[in-house]
């Protein structure tokens, strides 16, 4: 059989959240292998080390029988490795046309874009695909299943021989499963090999060649298939699952800390919390920091207090919304938008927010509005947890409400929230659960 990934003794501490420990894995051509682990086991972190956005501490890392030295997601997008995590490679704020079109035009910016021809192509495209989604829809009206198919279908426009799907955020059940486990098999039937990633028992084990049980960072088991007792293993392993939001009117996870004083930046903070309390970290935020004073790492965002302040007031509305998502659209490496495509995407933000026309500019916006964008503008990518430091501070009742309504609707999105705060206020309203701290340390929980 002819070998497409091979990752050897790896080893990979994510900063305490989820590690991997001296695992292994193999891909075949033909492979659709499912790989299941409980929140904390560190699948998350395989996702990411196949995604490209972390390199191995120690380990060997082959694809089709060679070492990758730098691994990064243009050196596997060249061997044909693509992840698709979750809708997170689609821009939200673009149509279905200009999601998989952009894959044609935008490496070669010579190339002049017509928009009709480019919308019709598609469109055949999808319906050869069988696909009944129209191809000048925004991608943010589709549902979940749908967007997850046109993830599918670009990763193979980008040439895919592997696709990683990262399936640990969302779960497909009843008929959605069953459309989209047999696409899938249709693409796995085109010469394209699978590695689905899950953090319960999922429709996708049904369709695996191979199953792999992953715990606290090693591969534990691995079967030929799924039988009955196989099922019954891995329905008992994940009984719960920690990502997404929290069911109920309080969508949203909570940290309060009222001796925090502020001698220090919110990212340090959250280092203190997570070294600190390291398994109410491991079982309930599970999450990596960014660097001081960067928004975004792997799935997480932070949004400090303040950020509408790191709005650019020199650059225009589309500017500021393209900036961190730049990567999500070009396929070249370099981050080179189109004019059209920030045009979209100010529209649509426009359009969601209810703006004027003639608002051009950051200073033209609201209070409200400003700190909105300056969420907005990371959520284009789909993060797994997003981190919000004293999101209402400086806020009168109305503006609270307004913004409370647009992170609810992320939440209900399935992005987990984590709300901040050295006031217990907002605590009520907003939050299932509270982790109680006394400036970062003796960390509990709370449901009260």
């Amino acid at each position: 059989m002819e070998e497409v990934l091979r990752i050897a003794g790896a080893v990979l501490d994510a900063e305490g959240t989820e590690a991997l420990r001296d695992y292994a894995l193999e891909v075949y051509a033909g492979d659709i292998v499912y790989v299941q682990g409980d929140p904390g086991s560190g699948v998350r972190t395989l996702v990411r080390l196949l995604a490209g956005d972390c390199a191995l501490q120690s380990g060997r890392l082959y694809l089709d029988g060679e070492v990758v030295s730098t691994p990064g997601r243009m050196t596997f997008w060249r061997h044909g490795l693509y992840a698709v995590a979750a809708e997170k490679d689609l821009v939200e704020g673009l149509t279905v046309a200009e999601n998989l079109e952009a894959i044609r035009y935008l490496p070669n910016c010579l190339c002049t874009y017509r928009y009709e021809e480019s919308k019709a192509r598609v469109a055949d495209f999808l319906r050869g695909q069988g696909i009944g989604v129209p191809s000048d829809a925004p991608v943010w009206s589709l549902c979940r299943s749908d967007r997850l198919r046109l993830s599918l279908l670009k990763a193979r426009l980008h040439g895919a021989r592997l696709i990683v799907l990262d399936a640990t955020r969302d779960h497909y059940e009843g008929q959605e499963a069953q459309e989209l486990c047999e696409m899938i098999r249709r693409e796995n039937r085109q010469g394209i090999s699978f590695v689905i990633v899950s953090e319960c028992c999922s429709a996708f084990a049904s369709i695996a060649t191979r199953i792999q049980l992953v715990d606290r960072g090693r591969d534990m088991k691995e079967w030929p298939g799924l039988t009955p007792r196989v099922e019954e293993l891995l329905r008992g392993s994940a009984p719960r699952r920690n990502g997404g939001a929290p069911e109920g009117s309080r969508p949203f996870l909570g940290i309060y800390d009222y001796a925090w004083e502020r001698r220090e930046n919110f990212w340090a903070y959250l280092r203190r919390l997570r070294d600190a309390n390291p398994e109410i970290w491991r079982v309930q935020l599970h999450l990596e920091i960014p660097g001081d004073g960067c928004c975004l790492r792997g799935g997480t965002v932070v949004i400090p207090e303040g950020s509408e302040d790191m709005l650019l007031g020199n650059l225009s509305l589309a500017d500021n919304i393209i900036l961190p998502c730049a990567s999500r659209v070009a396929a070249n490496g370099l981050g080179l938008i189109r004019r059209h495509v920030q045009r979209s995407m100010e529209a649509r933000f426009r359009q969601r927010f209810g703006l004027a026309s003639g608002v051009r500019c950051i200073d033209e916006l609201d209070r409200v509005n400003r700190k909105i964008l300056s969420i907005y503008r990371y959520a284009l990518l789909h993060p797994d947890t997003m981190v919000l430091e004293s999101p209402y501070a400086g806020m009168v009742s109305d503006e609270v409400e307004r913004l409370r309504r647009y992170l609810r609707e992320l939440a209900e999105g399935g992005m987990r929230i984590v709300c901040f705060s050295k006031s217990s206020d907002i605590f009520s309203a907003d939050c299932a659960a509270v982790i109680v701290a006394c400036n970062g340390r003796n960390a509990k929980m709370s449901t009260e």
